[in-house]
């Protein structure tokens, strides 16, 4: 139609009802183009188009019986004043002030909330926050970005699609999700039994952290202020991580770049006032097995002043597995001939699970990550049924870092999908200087494209190595006189070869020694 008619020829009605059923349909994605640098004329037209293509909350259809209370934390702020505020958009139902919530994702139930309404940097206390509003929710002392909340059995009702400013939500982090506990347990009967229909609202699926370093605080007295800074941080960004490295005692950073890194660094001074100390960035590299292996480990424990004594014993397989993947649970396959029962129990089983991802957190070679491997459980011999979980764990543990050590290993390393732009005189001037520069840090090119014919825009593609790319930003800026965009991305792991992985064993065993 559109080929022998003038677009404007159609109804605005009709264009715009076309788009929105293709949009949500997902067979196009409508593109605006404009810039807000000096004016803010092209803003306005954005959120014309969020209203007119995107779907509103009353037109999905969720899993909820009873119009039940449902909600997704999306953003969490640390107010001095509030405390920690949950911003939280409603999908279904209605939440009300002082209502008891139950985050799905974590298994907990929060009560003494407070709304209120978010205006800019104001907030408005609430009575209420109906289907499709956001609110701010202080309170959640249990919830993350990212959670599912949902009403509970006690609490009262807030209306569907509203959003709220909640005080009181002391375990909520941003993305997390809100529902009541009265249906919580049916719910979770309707989400086995449908596996198309789950009750948790998709929240943030963050990737794992590709650089690491260490971050003490500038002394002693600060400490307090130190830890409850990276608390608050990590709650409000998901994509952080906080960990105690066992050996040398340190507190280690991990995040999603070198940009990430700084910022956070920056925030620490600028929002905490304190200009913490940065260890060298590292890259976070990864383990793999090289082959299949089995292994059996006994733990035996005693108590009530050793007159009574557990103990129990597993036997592993363990299987490298070729697509990128952690590792989640234990594959029981057990030979019933040879275990002392026919099944595991939910709560040893989840010890187990706990023990194999505690050891395959420190790999045999440099102690980074165990990633694509296969755990199944073969044998299981319990000395009685009330068996302590930790003791399961322990042995789990054990039992799994025998095998790694008989499977052997090697290191892989992420690699970054890099696109460098040349726009304008920097294309034809810098293109050469760009590749050696790439070349330079164990690049390989993948693509040059010219974008016209005059040679004036030319993309590059690359796969280089995340440990190449310190500082990739200022050179590519330096070379390209500041007209060379920059952009990067996560990729995929890669073997590293048997040359690379002996200069860093042989760099960490250095570290190790000065240390």
């Amino acid at each position: 139609m559109l080929s022998s008619n003038n677009l404007y020829h159609f109804p605005e009605s009709l264009v715009i009802s076309a788009l929105k059923k293709s949009t949500i349909d997902r067979s196009l994605a409508p593109v605006g183009c404009g810039t807000a640098l000096r004016h803010n004329k092209t803003v306005e037209p954005v959120l014309d188009m969020i209203v007119d293509f995107l779907p509103n909350p009353l037109e999905r259809n969720y899993h909820f019986p009873n119009n039940q209370f449902c909600g997704l934390v999306f953003k969490i702020v640390h107010d001095k004043r509030k405390g920690q505020l949950s911003y939280l958009r409603v999908y279904k139902g209605e939440l009300k002030q002082g209502q008891s919530v139950k985050n799905l994702n974590r298994n907990a139930v929060e009560s003494g909330l407070r709304i209120f309404t978010p205006f800019s940097d104001d907030f408005q206390a609430s009575e209420k926050v109906t289907e499709g509003n956001i609110a701010v929710i202080s309170g959640l002392s249990s919830t993350i970005t990212g959670d599912t909340l949902i009403g509970t059995k006690e609490s009262e009702k807030v209306t569907e699609g509203n959003i709220a400013v909640i005080s009181g939500l002391s375990s909520t982090i941003t993305g997390d999700t809100l529902i009541g506990t009265k249906e919580s347990a049916k719910l979770k009967h309707e989400a086995k039994s449908d596996a198309h229909s789950s009750s948790i609202l998709d929240g943030i699926d963050v990737p794992d952290p590709v650089f690491f370093c260490s971050v003490e605080p500038p002394n002693a007295g600060a400490i307090r202020a130190f830890e409850k800074a990276l608390e608050e941080l990590v709650i409000e960004d998901p994509s952080l991580k906080i960990r105690q490295d066992l050996e040398t005692g340190q507190t280690i950073l991990e995040g999603m770049g070198e940009l990430h890194i700084e910022v956070v660094k920056e925030r620490l001074n600028r929002e905490y006032g304190l200009n913490v100390f940065m260890g060298p960035l590292r890259v976070g590299y990864r383990e793999v097995i090289d082959s299949a292996a089995e292994a059996t480990a006994t733990v035996e424990d005693s108590f009530a002043e050793q007159k009574f004594k557990q103990s129990c014993s597993l036997t592993f397989q363990i299987e490298p597995v070729t697509k990128d993947t952690k590792f989640t649970k234990v594959h029981v396959e057990l030979d019933e001939e040879n275990s002392s029962t026919p099944f595991v129990r939910p709560e040893w089983l989840k010890a187990i699970n706990e023990g194999c991802k505690n050891a395959l957190f420190n790999g045999p070679i440099l102690g980074f990550p165990v990633h694509n491997v296969k755990i199944t459980l073969r044998k299981l011999i319990a000395s009685g049924g009330k068996i302590n979980p930790a003791l399961l764990s322990a042995c789990a543990s054990e039992c799994v870092t025998k095998a790694l050590k008989k499977s052997g290993a090697h290191l892989i390393e992420p690699v970054m999908l890099v696109e460098v732009c040349m726009i304008d005189e920097a294309a034809e001037q810098g293109i050469h200087g760009v590749l050696q520069e790439l070349s330079r840090r164990r690049a390989t090119i993948r693509s040059v494209t010219h974008q016209d014919s005059q040679g004036h825009n030319i993309v590059v593609e690359a796969r280089v190595p995340l440990s190449e790319t310190t500082g990739i930003s200022n050179a590519i800026r330096s070379i390209s006189s500041g007209l060379g965009a920059l952009h990067m991305q996560f990729l995929e792991y890669e073997h590293v070869s048997e040359h690379d992985q002996a200069i860093l064993l042989q760099h960490f065993h250095k570290r190790s020694a000065v240390g």
